[in-house]
């Protein structure tokens, strides 16, 4: 009972956190296997402890498993623990056809707009996310995609925060939604200052002024970009938990 109430606690700050809201509407609105935090907090408060345990047998059933070990130990040591951990599980293989797809919803041209209202009634914070899909992720493409972000990325801070002041945080950020390209402009308002229709018309007409900065780039321009690009990319990660988080 008392982890069912902390994750049901978990859940529900989730809800009152305007910028995890608005992560996992989008994810809700794009994918065919991702929840909305009120449906997992709603389904939760039915779960009972037989219904746990009852599951816990059905889960270890059939498993696909895909292990990651980094760190100061020898590939000996790893496969003694890995198969020492599957022989205890004694789970049969899961089907290819039997694991999660995960279909991605073509966004159609034009504006589709989704508006929800805080849960936490006293808090003045909105989060604005535009989405603009690509198509099927490619390698090249994602590059594509960085190098523009970061062409764009001083420009957006300097004219939506910096001049017109219309939020504390404004980012722009590629995004990989299970194999589908897309970025994201995000803007963190304060909805006694901007409404949300302002902000969304702001980044428009913002997107709109990227053509012009993109067309007057030349190729000295473009390639000092790419450079510092590519600088970022090589750089060492700092933590173990940095390295095993972009390998896996």
């Amino acid at each position: 009972l008392a982890v069912k109430d902390k994750l049901l606690k978990s859940y529900y700050n989730n809800l009152l956190t305007p910028s995890k809201l608005a992560k996992d509407i989008r994810l809700n609105l794009l994918s065919n296997n991702n929840w909305h935090p009120v449906d997992k907090y709603t389904a939760l408060l039915e779960v009972s402890f037989q219904d746990m345990q009852n599951y816990i047998t059905e889960f270890f059933g059939a498993l696909y498993i895909k292990t990651l070990v980094q760190g100061n130990v020898s590939n000996k040591s790893v496969n003694k623990t890995v198969n020492k951990f599957i022989e205890t599980l004694n789970c049969k293989e899961l089907k290819l056809e039997d694991q999660p797809k995960y279909e991605v919803v073509r966004v159609n041209k034009g504006e589709q707009c989704c508006r929800i209202k805080s849960f936490g009634k006293n808090n003045p914070n909105s989060i604005i996310t535009n989405y603009y899909q690509s198509g099927l992720f490619t390698i090249e493409n994602s590059t594509i995609v960085d190098i523009i972000l970061m062409i764009i990325e001083e420009p957006l801070f300097d004219i939506l925060r910096t001049k017109e002041q219309l939020g504390y945080h404004v980012a722009c950020s590629v995004r990989d939604t299970f194999g589908v390209l897309g970025y994201t402009i995000t803007v963190n308002a304060q909805a006694t200052k901007s409404t949300t229709q302002h902000v969304n018309d702001r980044i428009e007409s913002f997107l709109k002024h990227t053509q012009t900065i993109l067309k007057d780039l030349d190729e000295e321009e473009y390639n000092k970009v790419k450079n510092n690009l590519i600088k970022m990319k090589e750089c060492a990660d700092v933590h173990l938990k940095e390295e095993v988080e972009r390998n896996w």
